[in-house]
């Protein structure tokens, strides 16, 4: 195995490993991917790692938004717009900022 190819495979298995914890526990991507980023993968920068981390975390939620939305469920445009005027998700009975 050459050494570009390494951290590659460590990638690959560290994603692998993520997502078999998170199909046990439901949550907590970031996480565990920062240390197993740093560690194992051996990225030198923690910035990096939180980045890439919260990058894949982010990918993930509107992956799930799009399969959620052609399948009808879903709160209209809410999800879209709720967390950037920082008020409470759908579904909550909390009312608009003033």
């Amino acid at each position: 195995m050459t050494t570009e190819l390494t951290p590659l495979v460590l990638t690959a298995f560290s994603g692998g490993v993520v997502a078999l914890l998170l199909t046990l526990f439901g949550g907590g991507g970031s996480v565990l991917a920062v240390p197993l980023l740093l560690y194992v993968v051996g990225v030198a920068d923690p910035h990096v790692a939180i980045g890439v981390s919260a990058a894949g975390v982010a990918l993930n939620a509107l992956t799930a938004l799009a399969g959620h939305a052609r399948a009808g469920r879903g709160a209209g445009p809410a999800p879209l717009y709720s967390p950037s005027l920082g008020r409470p998700g759908p579904g909550s009975d909390r009312p608009w900022p003033k």
